[in-house]
């Protein structure tokens, strides 16, 4: 659960560290230069992220939530990394 916690304010930090990139302004204010990442691929690793993390809470099984918590790791990396290239 600690993770799950740690996942929060992850997310606006690294909004925030793409929003100060070279790009990003280009990216907001005219729509040149933004990331050629959809907004599907984002949703998917959130998706995925919730899922795994059920899974985790709510199993008795030692194997089973360690495979669904290395799963939520790393779906919760790929989900950083594309908020992080968003704008370009």
């Amino acid at each position: 659960m600690i993770w799950a916690g740690v996942f929060l304010p992850a997310v606006p930090l690294a909004a925030v560290a793409a929003l100060t990139s070279e790009n990003a302004g280009r990216c907001v204010a005219y729509g040149n230069g933004c990331g050629s990442v959809t907004g599907l691929f984002a949703l998917v690793a959130l998706g995925m992220v919730l899922v795994a993390l059920v899974t985790v809470q709510s199993t008795s099984r030692a194997a089973v939530r360690r495979a669904a918590y290395r799963v939520q790791l790393g779906a919760e990396f790929v989900f950083l990394t594309l908020v992080m290239t968003a704008f370009g």
